[in-house]
């Protein structure tokens, strides 16, 4: 949960900095990055809890 809102907190301060005038693209990329960080830590996390059940299957 607190991975979505430091995301969120990086997209917003790439709004403000565009309104002001100072377009921070790093921030910007800072975001995608971490959101795309996110998905990949998410599927991982997924494909390990797929492998660990079908291992407990495999014993029992």
């Amino acid at each position: 949960m607190e991975e979505l809102v430091l995301c969120f907190l990086f997209i917003m301060a790439g709004l403000v900095a565009m309104l002001l005038g100072h377009f921070s693209i790093i921030m910007w990329l800072a975001g995608i990055i971490y959101i795309f960080f996110l998905i990949g830590k998410q599927i991982i996390r997924e494909k390990n809890i797929k492998q660990h059940n079908s291992e407990n299957r495999a014993r029992n």
